[in-house]
């Protein structure tokens, strides 16, 4: 009985001989990914002088999202706070929780000592911005009558206190980014999706899946934000920051 007409493609060699020229070796494969990574393309910007984005319209007249202007420190807190609502419920609906692992934290607009986060054992689609707690770094809630999460007050306090820049801060253990970060591995750009996280992340390796609740004088997340935006803590979940707005973080 004559094989299979499968059975004649089990293995490169009974490719014809122009599809063996044409496919690359595993070698050529690695060699290529291993020169993109290695050495990325230096490319000039395509921004026009003058624009934030390569999205700004040219043409006049049209409307183009821009930065808020606020007339007083409390209409820009109430904004905010409203923001990270937002994001909260957003988590929830696309299932981003885990019970009351995960927070939000969004810097003062006028005392940046001070951080606005969802209270303790609160669902995320419960969260409301009545009922947001505002906290220093020393982990006193100076505002709202819900407990402060203590292992999230440890991650955010040393980051918001060692990187004035740094607004925003999310984490969460979503259910494939735990997986993912259980790996202990970076990004690789091979979509639109990663390629956002190109030399903008990092994977941290210490203390992986500990969660802490002590405060330490070196504390390893917030070390790695130093020049980054998002980081995937090993055994743990995700972590990212954002130095402008609540939608870049959360996003």
């Amino acid at each position: 009985m004559p094989p299979h007409r499968h059975d004649h493609i089990d293995n490169e060699s009974s490719l014809p001989r122009i599809a063996r020229a044409a496919a690359p070796t595993n070698r050529t494969r690695r060699q290529t990914i291993s020169d993109v990574l290695d050495k990325p393309a230096k490319t000039k910007s395509i921004v026009q002088e003058g624009k934030v984005s390569i999205y700004q319209p040219t043409q006049e007249g049209l409307i183009f999202p821009e930065l808020l202007q606020f007339s007083s420190h409390a209409e820009h807190r109430q904004y905010l706070k409203e923001r990270i609502v937002g994001a909260c419920r957003a988590f929830s609906l696309q299932g981003f929780d885990y019970g009351f692992a995960d927070h939000l934290t969004v810097r003062d607009s006028e005392n940046p000592g001070l951080y606005w986060t969802n209270p303790m054992a609160i669902h995320f689609n419960q969260v409301k911005v009545s009922n947001l707690i505002c906290a220093d770094h020393q982990g006193n809630v100076v505002k709202g009558n819900h407990a402060i999460n203590r292992a999230g007050f440890v991650l955010y306090a040393a980051v918001h206190e060692q990187h004035q820049d740094i607004v925003v801060m999310c984490h969460a253990h979503t259910v494939y980014g735990t997986a993912f970060a259980a790996l202990g591995k970076s990004l690789v750009p091979m979509s639109q999706d990663t390629c956002a996280f190109f030399e903008d992340h990092v994977v941290i390796g210490d203390e992986a899946g500990k969660v802490a609740v002590e405060v330490k004088g070196d504390n390893k997340v917030a070390n790695a934000f130093k020049s980054l935006k998002a980081a995937i803590h090993q055994n743990h979940g995700l972590l990212t920051a954002s130095r402008h707005s609540i939608d870049s973080a959360a996003f």
